[in-house]
């Protein structure tokens, strides 16, 4: 049960490390062409969850969830037109908490926190070609840190524009979470033609879109999830090592330009495959807390350039 999570958790790493940094600069070859897609400077989102049950030995349980999401990022060119050095700081908080017939457990908050270096090279005939390491605490940082709460993730990713109104890639990510080496291949379409778009980071995010005035309007799916250093335990009879939690998001989006560069994004829809386990030191299943599908919430703000 519990490897399912840990694959959905690399999947997560495309959606933070690969997808705010691909395909946003432009080289001599593609020139000719406007952007698909504009780049994120600076982004923060809140996700608000209905109350969800879930199972438990003495009964069934209820839990609320919440998501506090930051980033900030910028370019800098090494070389005008060729290549460029991508730096991006990402802050996260997770909190829940749960009640058992009625008796609330103590709250926890659960934080990461990111810094992606990338270098962008830009190649003949179109093709550019991206490479990030982004090392990661995730942890309640309740204790000293310790290599427990060190996460080293990478991907690289190589695009070709293919024309006024698309663009794909490939390549691969990789991540040290719980000790060992996991890879993924990876695969992005971008397409925007008149009021149309379409972006897909594969396995992590499908958007479709239709823009009118300074707004569009759209279907989005996208996952999000960590794996954090517990350095405490809730009681004597929990083990409680690492606590992974994992979800996919389905729903409407509606994102509106405010002033400038400022954009304002609302989104709503059903969360599926809401996963919440810990395990034990020795990487056995120990507490879930995982549901079934509920409502979610989500409002953006964003500087886009």
């Amino acid at each position: 049960m519990y490897k399912s999570l840990i694959h959905l958790s690399l999947i997560v790493l495309v959606l933070f490390v690969v997808l705010p940094l691909n395909g946003q600069t432009q080289g001599e070859d593609s020139l000719k062409y406007e952007r698909l897609v504009k780049f994120p400077l600076l982004s923060v989102r809140y996700f608000n969850y209905s109350n969800s049950d879930f199972d438990t030995p003495n009964g069934v349980g209820q839990i609320h969830m919440g998501e506090f999401n930051t980033n900030f990022q910028f370019a800098i060119p090494l070389k005008e037109k060729k290549a460029y050095l991508i730096n991006r700081l990402n802050f996260t908080k997770f909190d829940f908490d749960a009640k058992v017939e009625n008796v609330t457990t103590v709250p926890k908050t659960f934080y990461s926190l990111g810094y992606t270096l990338g270098v962008m090279n830009v190649l003949s005939n179109n093709w550019k070609i991206l490479a990030t390491v982004t090392p990661t605490l995730a942890s309640d940082f309740e204790e000293k840190l310790s290599a427990e709460d060190l996460i080293i993730q990478s991907a690289v990713i190589a695009t070709k524009r293919s024309g006024p109104y698309f663009e794909y890639g490939f390549g691969a990510a990789y991540s040290t979470r719980f000790g060992r080496e996991m890879y993924i291949p990876l695969a992005s379409m971008t397409y925007k033609k008149g009021r149309w778009g379409l972006f897909m980071l594969l396995p992590a995010y499908v958007s479709q879109y239709y823009h009118f005035n300074n707004s569009r309007i759209g279907l989005t799916l996208s996952t999000f999830g960590n794996v954090y250093n517990y350095s405490n335990e809730v009681s004597d009879q929990y083990d409680l090592d690492k606590m992974g939690y994992t979800r996919i998001n389905i729903g409407p989006e509606y994102r509106t330009k405010l002033f400038g560069d400022v954009h304002l994004g609302l989104s709503t829809g059903v969360t599926v495959r809401n996963k919440l386990e810990s395990i034990n030191g020795n990487g056995g299943l120990e507490l879930d807390l995982s549901t079934q599908q509920k409502f979610f919430f989500k409002i953006e703000f964003s500087i886009l350039k």
